[in-house]
């Protein structure tokens, strides 16, 4: 346990990597960022810093981060989850230095490449601030295994290069900015994944170009204001249903018209008018046509989402 309170501190600092595998952990940081003249740059308290690698492996592990441009986990190289429950959450505003120089608050921070392979990561960035991001990968994420939430108020995943999928769930819901938000290409053959952004002309799945949106398998759903269209060269088939409007705590069923059954559901977690759904499953075909349902049954699935 640690709980650190002075500007730019750090529960867990490392010059080279850090590995844990199990145990429990339980850090506090609430300083805010600061200038750092020697560095020319911002400094930012976080609940782990590494100047290499972090991989996790088990043990369940919460960790907080309260100041301006606070991260949780910040780290100059990649980040690789095996196992375990891991919980890190953000709460500060933006840290303003000058018209050029700021911190934003970060939950996840990684430099390199996030690879997650088994356990449960839970990520939040709750301030209302922009850049305030739940995972910022600056290199490629790899999604094999495990179950991953993201929650937060600009992109909940932003990630500088690809993202690849291959197994494992994830959820990310963005308040204002894009749900999972890619400079490169987003390509899955399996697992789940679920992107919702707002509905201001955002996308639930943003890749860079929809020639890099591809779905090969698996169980996709992006819901927005703004449609990312998939790449022709899929194997998997998708398809959009638009203009949805529903309420918050509703369930979205979408029904094929052919034989009247349902392909899947979604317990909407806001507001949605005049929105639209790109959805993709193995049983998804481009010769048949869907129509989008509402009700207000709820459901105890994976995030209220259900594929049958």
């Amino acid at each position: 346990y640690a709980s650190i309170a002075s500007t730019a501190g750090k529960a867990i600092k490392c010059d080279l990597g850090v590995n844990i595998l199990g145990g429990q952990l339980l850090l506090n940081v609430s300083g805010n960022s600061e200038y750092d003249s020697a560095e020319n740059d911002t400094s930012s308290a976080a609940c782990i810093k590494t100047d290499t690698n972090l991989s996790i492996s088990g043990g369940k592990h919460t960790l907080k981060s309260t100041g301006t441009g606070g991260k949780g986990i910040n780290t100059d190289g990649a980040i690789t989850i095996n196992g375990g429950e891991t919980s890190v959450s953000t709460s500060g505003s933006e840290y303003i230095y000058s018209s050029t120089l700021s911190s934003s608050p970060k939950a996840i921070k990684a430099d390199g490449n996030i690879t997650i392979n088994s356990g449960t990561f839970n990520i939040s960035a709750s301030s209302n601030s922009d850049g305030a991001e739940g995972l910022d990968c600056g290199g490629t994420l790899f999604i094999n295994g495990g179950e991953t939430f993201v929650h937060a108020y600009d992109d909940a995943v932003k990630v500088s290069t690809d993202i690849a999928i291959s197994g494992g769930k994830i959820y990310a819901y963005s308040q204002t900015k894009d749900g999972i938000d890619t400079n490169g290409s987003f390509i899955i053959s399996d697992g789940t994944a679920v992107g919702i952004g707002s509905g201001n002309r955002r996308s639930g799945i943003n890749a860079s170009e929809s020639s890099q949106f591809i779905i090969n398998g698996g169980n996709v759903i992006s819901l927005g204001g703004m449609l990312q269209v998939q790449s022709p060269t899929s194997l998997q088939d998708g398809t959009t249903c638009k203009n949805i409007t529903a309420k918050a705590g509703e369930t979205l069923s979408i029904v094929a018209d052919s034989d009247k059954q349902t392909i899947l559901s979604l317990q909407l977690p806001r507001d949605i008018n005049k929105e639209v759904i790109l959805f993709s499953t193995p049983k998804v075909s481009k010769t048949n046509t869907y129509t989008p349902q509402t009700s207000t049954s709820t459901t105890d699935t994976w995030c209220g989402i259900d594929t049958y």
